[in-house]
This record gives structure tokens, sequence and C-alpha cells, in this order.
């Protein structure tokens, strides 16, 4: 598993990619009650990816 970083998201890109899944068909469902998802959220957004935040 990648690590939370720049790097981590970049592989997590890459492996959608690789699945055959564009960013832009790409619906990412995160966790949101601390300040881990936001790199990875904004990250995913700005590639075009659909991102929604769970609150619990």
């Amino acid at each position: 598993m990648a690590a939370n970083s720049k790097t981590g998201i970049v592989d997590l890109v890459a492996w959608c990619a690789k699945q055959k899944v564009s960013a832009h068909e790409l619906h990412a469902v995160m966790e949101g009650t601390g300040v881990y998802h936001e790199q990875a959220a904004l990250a995913l957004a700005d590639a075009g990816a659909t991102v929604s935040t769970a609150l619990y």
C-alpha cells in the first residue's frame, strides 16, 4: 500500500489507469473525519475525478 503522500496519490491515479479507469470515470469516496483525506481528495479532484467525503 502506498503512503499518504504525493507519490502515493500519483501511484493511486496510475493504478486506476492500469485498471482502465480514467480519472473522469472515477468516483472516490473517502472518510473525512480528519485531515488525512484532504491532499488525496484535492489531487483526485484536480485530475478530474468525482470525490465524495463521508463524515461520521
